[in-house]
C-alpha cells in the first residue's frame, strides 16, 4: 500500500514536471512585407504612444495584470522604435493603479510629441473551465486551451488632438496545456509568441498608417 502511494506520488510529480503550455498564433495575418518602412536616420516626427488595456475572460471584463501591460508596452514601443519612421519615440507612463489596472497618468512623458498614437489593447480570453479542471485532474494527460482574442485600436492625433486616423488590427493565439508539450516550449513558450503577436500588431497598424500618409505630413514638417 505505501508502495503504491509511493508509486502514485512519484509519478504525478513526474507528469507535472513533464507538463507544459505552448502557444501559437492563429492567423492567418500578414504583417506587411516591408519593414521597416522608413529609413535609417532619416528625419521624422516625434511620436507619443499611449497604451491602454482591457482584459476580458469569458466575456466579463478583468484587470490586466502588469505583467501583461509591461509586456505590451514593451512590444509596442518596440515596434515604433524599429520602423525607422519618427526621429523620437515617446512612451506614455505605464503606472497602474494596482487595485483597478487602470493607468495613473497616461499623459506623463509625452511632452513635446508632434503626433500621438493611442493605443488601445484588448485581450479577449475564452477558456473551457471542464477541460482545465480535467487535464489538472488527470496530471495534464487531457489537454486544454486558452484561446486569447488581441484587438488593437490605434487613433493618431495631431499635438492639437485632431484625429489623423483609425488603424484596428487583430489576430488571436491558442495555449494549450499537456503532458510532454514541454518539449516545444522553448519555440512555442506562450510569453514569446504573445510577444510576437503584439509587435506584429502594432507593426500592421504603423505600416498601415504610413501607407494612408498619416505621418508624411508631420515628418515634412518636423525640424
Amino acid at each position: 500500500m505505501k508502495s503504491s502511494r509511493a508509486t502514485f506520488v512519484v509519478l504525478a510529480a513526474v507528469a507535472l514536471g513533464l507538463s507544459g503550455c505552448a502557444s501559437h498564433a492563429v492567423g492567418p495575418f500578414n504583417p506587411g512585407d516591408r519593414w521597416p518602412p522608413g529609413a535609417a536616420n532619416a528625419p521624422g516626427a516625434v511620436i507619443g504612444v499611449r497604451i491602454y488595456a482591457e482584459t476580458h475572460l469569458n466575456g466579463r471584463e478583468e484587470g490586466t495584470s502588469l505583467r501583461s501591460l509591461n509586456l505590451w508596452s514593451e512590444e509596442t514601443v518596440r515596434a515604433y522604435e524599429e520602423s525607422a519612421l519618427f526621429r523620437a519615440v515617446k512612451a506614455g507612463s505605464i503606472e497602474a493603479d494596482p487595485k483597478t489596472g487602470a493607468l495613473v497618468d497616461p499623459e506623463a512623458g509625452l511632452e513635446g510629441v508632434d503626433i500621438r498614437a493611442d493605443v488601445r489593447l484588448v485581450e479577449r480570453q475564452k477558456a473551457n473551465w471542464v477541460m482545465s479542471l480535467l487535464t489538472g485532474v488527470t496530471a495534464f494527460i487531457i489537454p486544454s486551451k486558452v484561446t486569447s482574442d488581441f484587438d488593437v485600436k490605434t487613433t493618431f492625433r495631431d499635438k492639437t488632438g485632431k484625429v489623423l486616423g483609425v488603424v484596428e488590427t487583430t489576430n488571436a493565439a491558442d495555449t494549450w496545456q499537456q503532458l510532454f508539450l514541454v518539449v516545444v516550449m522553448p519555440w512555442y513558450y506562450p510569453t514569446s509568441v504573445e510577444r510576437e503577436v503584439i509587435f506584429d500588431l502594432n507593426r500592421a497598424a504603423i505600416i498601415e498608417a504610413g501607407g494612408k500618409g498619416i505621418f508624411a505630413a508631420k515628418q515634412a514638417a518636423a525640424p
